[in-house]
């Protein structure tokens, strides 16, 4: 990829701002490397199981409860904790490099460009969830290379270029983002839309924008169809997970004991870990989890039998009392932005290293906060007002990073309640990265198209 820039012999130029920022990165996670560990959550063995089940091509083990992106990163370490977190460490390394050529299409100015991608590099959220072993940072990767890709295949139409290979590649790049956290499942129409609507724009006629679209949608939907026939054949379940029913009664349990009689024996043992869940930890969050052991003594399904059941129970609930679940997906869209982070301080060596990153972390923790509120509101008001559209320079690019943020905080919201925010990991980098484009362009002459992402290769 070529990127066209200003020319100014005494700046640096592009691949030096990326080699420094290249040096940081580097840098950072040895130092962390040598004080930390890799950790393993509650969902670590879900992912090691899923890793079993890839090498002997079954769902024996895992029933199907993962997709398959992640457990793939897992089976090529070998369920090492060591490797795995090698590995996502350069996951995390590569998502800098990403995000440095997002943003430099973007403003197309490298020190802004290095700036977005030193907040990635610099974040002790994305830092710390390297060594979590869970998919966060995988997530991250495919989620970068897919709006990267996007842009190219954009400015390609807008440039009248040979376009079907970069298309292809985002279909590719889509269907991994949708394999290793199904929350991304709505990039199956939102890519071929935003493709679409690039080619409408550009070409004028829509003939061509509907081939572009198909031609982006039909790898991902070949890559999602393949992973839930799969799925299918073993478990009887048309799904990407046969999990998601207990994410979705993170919702329902909050009024669960609306449910009719014919439900009665979930219905009560989901009351009773509710209240308990409430007395010991402030809140009822994957109540149906810790209700698990219980739940399958009583009924004698199978997860993704229980599973099924719970959405049942839930789908009914929300068509039966919709303004509680509205309350809930509210709630739930508001704590996807509260920015969580997965550390454990007291494992760093030397002790006295958890302070000051503990104090880095308070002030990172409100900036991420700030921006996640500036997000939401230049995106509400970049909707509704075209004055503040000329004022940012709004175009395609930025219309892709603000859909794909949105879709992912309601998806999310609308399939669950109590560990939103950790869902929000996955995008909180573009969220940084579209305020900062938003500022700079606001604060920056206007530019002609061609200084954006003129060509790729």
């Amino acid at each position: 990829m070529r990127l066209v820039t200003s020319t100014n012999p005494g700046a640096l130029k592009p691949v030096h701002w990326l080699h420094l920022l290249v040096v940081i990165a580097v840098a950072v996670r040895i130092g962390l490397a040598a004080c930390y560990e890799p950790v393993s959550y509650p969902d670590t063995g879900t992912y090691i199981s899923a890793a079993h089940d890839l090498r002997d091509r079954t769902l024996a083990r895992s029933e199907g409860r993962r997709t398959p992106g992640y457990p793939a990163l897992v089976a090529l370490a070998d369920d090492r904790p060591t490797v795995i977190w090698y590995l996502q460490m350069l996951c995390g390394l590569a998502t800098s490099v990403l995000v440095f050529y997002i943003a430099l299409s973007l403003t197309n100015v490298p020190a802004v460009a290095f700036v977005c991608g030193l907040a990635h590099t610099l974040d002790l959220q994305q830092l710390f969830f390297e060594a979590a072993l869970l998919s966060e940072t995988f997530s991250t990767l495919t989620i970068a290379g897919t709006v990267l890709l996007s842009f190219i295949t954009h400015e390609r139409l807008r440039a009248r270029r040979s376009v079907a290979p970069w298309l292809i590649a985002l279909g590719l790049a889509g269907g991994a983002a949708i394999l290793v956290r199904p929350q991304f499942v709505f990039l199956l129409l939102l890519l071929p839309l935003l493709v679409a609507i690039a080619s409408r724009t550009y070409a004028g006629r829509t003939g061509p924008a509907l081939s572009h679209a198909a031609i982006a949608a039909l790898p991902m939907l070949l890559i999602v169809l393949a992973w839930a026939g799969f799925l299918y054949s073993q478990t009887r379940q048309l799904a990407l997970t046969t999990q998601s029913g207990f994410s979705v009664v993170n919702h329902s349990v909050a009024f669960i004991e609306l449910a009719p009689d014919r439900d009665a024996v979930i219905r009560d043992i989901l009351l009773r870990y509710r209240e308990i869940k409430r007395v010991e930890q402030g809140h009822y969050g994957n109540t149906g989890w810790s209700a698990l052991p219980e739940l399958q003594k009583a009924t004698g399904l199978t997860i993704p039998e229980l599973s099924r059941e719970l959405q049942r129970i839930s789908a009914e609930l929300f068509v039966a009392h919709p303004l509680l679940y509205a309350r809930s997906v509210a709630r739930a869209w508001i704590d996807f932005w509260s920015v969580p982070i997965a550390w454990e301080p007291e494992r760093l060596r030397p002790g006295w290293v958890a302070r000051p990153l503990e104090l880095t972390w308070w002030v990172e923790h409100k900036l991420l906060r700030l921006a996640n509120v500036g997000f939401v509101l230049i995106a509400a008001a970049a909707a509704l007002s075209a004055r503040v559209r000329t004022m940012t320079q709004w175009d395609i690019a930025l219309t892709t990073l603000a859909a794909l943020v949105l879709f992912s905080s309601v998806t999310q919201a609308l399939a669950d309640y109590g560990a939103s925010s950790r869902y929000a990991v996955t995008i909180q980098t573009l969220v940084v990265v579209l305020v900062v484009a938003a500022w700079y362009r606001r604060r920056a002459p206007r530019t002609s198209d061609d200084t954006v992402l003129a060509s790729a290769r």
